[in-house]
């Protein structure tokens, strides 16, 4: 199927579950992602690394009435390949960014000590490696 037919393919689900003002969270999302991103859904579902055979499976469900998700794996995948989160893609509401974990006093020590290597010279970078390796 070519992506001009697979866009078609998808106004018209759109349109259909407009009409009929039917709201499934997910799949509405992910078909608005999709637009958004002016891309066809089989492309989006094979770009993001899923199966192909994903989205004819939500796509029958959703044309069932049912509210079909993906797996979290799946769901984690379409939300990185989006730049949206998983809630977002679910749900079209954003969550506040949980709160960090704060950082033992070794993560923030490596943490200096990678950009002080990154801005070294490399013969610098050696010198110190083999000075620690003697250690």
């Amino acid at each position: 199927m070519n992506i001009t037919r697979a866009y078609a393919q998808f106004v018209e689900l759109r349109q259909f579950a407009q009409e009929q003002k039917v709201e499934y969270m997910f799949f509405d999302n992910f078909l608005a992602l999709c637009d958004s991103k002016n891309v066809a859904p089989t492309k989006a579902v094979i770009d993001a690394g899923l199966p192909k055979s994903s989205w004819s499976y939500w796509k029958k469900k959703y044309e069932q009435g049912e509210d079909p998700k993906p797996s979290s794996d799946n769901a984690s995948r379409l939300a990185k390949y989006f730049g949206v989160t998983v809630d977002y893609l679910l749900t079209g509401n954003q969550k506040e960014n949980p709160p960090q974990q704060p950082q033992s006093e070794v993560d923030v020590a490596l943490e200096r000590i990678r950009r002080k290597l990154e801005s070294m010279p490399k013969e610098q970078r050696e010198a110190l490696m083999n000075l620690i390796e003697k250690m």
